[in-house]
């Protein structure tokens, strides 16, 4: 049995999403393979996601991040973000001779999404190793803090055999390599779609149904809220909102649990309302369901993407923290029209076929 090991940055849903597709579609193709999967310490509460998968999976969950992420709040001071990432490479040394631990003698590749940690403890022990992402942390931090000194990000990030870059790209200077591939996400099932679909219409009986969220690290804005209720005044919308939020009683609303199949939900909605991320712009593209996304203008990443879905026919786009209305009939004429041939979902399936020809 070949052995794999696949480590997954724990900055959003998306990264776990997407390596799930990719992961999926490598025990398909080679059966003879064993899929060590690492998570990073902030989706240690995830582990569900794999549960009743291949026992070909074998789970671990981190004891650290596998990045620094972003403040738990927006705007944020660059201050805070200098500390984080300060505090995250202060560890560095010791989060990579962990992960060396990990690779023994059976294991032909290391896969990172996203993560630079992996890549370097690989070449160290001169294993192959691979990136996935559609960014990678030293541009983003460095487009926010030019005077740090992100080097040893730089420098190991620089040192993967194969880097797939996936759509929705931000910048990505670092690389020497790359071969930029189309979606990677994960397929709504149609029959389980129809079934919520008819279930919500039958209990809250709405005109339009919107998925909304604002990831896993943030809290619902003010303004957002403000925007839905004035929505609901011209129209009945049910609103599938993640349970714990607190929302005025004047809206329609179905409370759904982070643990469902989002992507069911999302699959069943007229349009998303909410923060930009990966995951849910991937599904949401894969689905067709139009998107109000509301993106951070100073996270490269967010503005780039946002910028890209706009073009694409598939998104409108708000900055944070400004008051907004929901263009309810400019919603509707979205029609996915300009997609790109790399926003086809068979990003998966390239990557797995270009690891089987040249690492496996």
């Amino acid at each position: 049995m070949k052995k794999v090991i696949y480590y997954i940055t724990d900055v959003g849903w998306g990264h776990l999403t997407r390596s799930k597709a990719v992961i999926s579609e490598l025990i398909t193709q080679e059966p003879q393979t064993i899929v060590e999967v690492y998570i990073g310490a902030r989706l240690s509460k995830t582990i569900h996601f794999f549960q009743g998968e291949d026992e070909r999976i074998k789970l671990h969950v981190l004891p650290f991040n596998l990045a620094p992420g972003w403040p738990p709040n927006y705007p944020f001071q660059k201050k805070e973000l200098s500390a984080l990432v300060d505090e995250w490479l202060s560890c560095w040394e010791e989060m990579v001779r962990s992960i060396k631990e990990h690779i023994d003698g059976r294991v032909c590749l290391v896969i990172s999404d996203a993560s630079p940690l992996p890549i370097e403890a690989a070449q160290q022990i001169e294993v192959p190793s691979i990136f996935i992402s559609n960014f990678n942390f030293f541009d983003e931090y460095r487009h926010l803090l030019p005077e740090k000194d992100l080097s040893i990000m730089e420098e190991a990030y620089s040192k993967a055999d194969w880097v797939f870059l996936l759509p929705l790209e931000s910048k990505n200077s670092v690389f020497k390599m790359k071969e930029r591939v189309a979606l990677v996400a994960r397929e709504h099932i149609p029959q389980r779609v129809q079934s919520i679909r008819r279930d919500l219409r039958r209990r809250y009986r709405p005109e339009i149904i919107a998925t909304v969220s604002m990831g896993g690290f943030y809290t619902f804005q003010k303004s957002l809220i403000e925007a839905m209720v004035k929505a609901s005044k011209n129209c009945r919308i049910l609103w599938l909102i993640p349970k714990g939020w607190n929302v005025p009683e004047e809206l329609l609303v179905h409370f759904y649990d982070r643990e469902e199949d989002f992507r069911s939900l999302l699959a069943a909605s007229d349009f998303f309302l909410g923060k930009y991320g990966y995951g849910t712009a991937s599904e949401a593209v894969v689905s067709k369901i139009p998107m109000v996304l509301i993106y951070r203008p100073d996270v490269l990443e967010d503005s780039m993407a946002t910028e890209d879905l706009v073009m694409a026919q598939a998104a409108i786009r708000i900055p944070w923290e400004k008051t907004f209305e929901i263009p309810l009939e400019e919603i509707f004429t979205l029609d996915f029209s300009q997609l790109s041939n790399r926003m086809q979902n068979t990003g998966a399936r390239q990557i797995v076929n270009r690891l089987k020809r040249r690492f496996l």
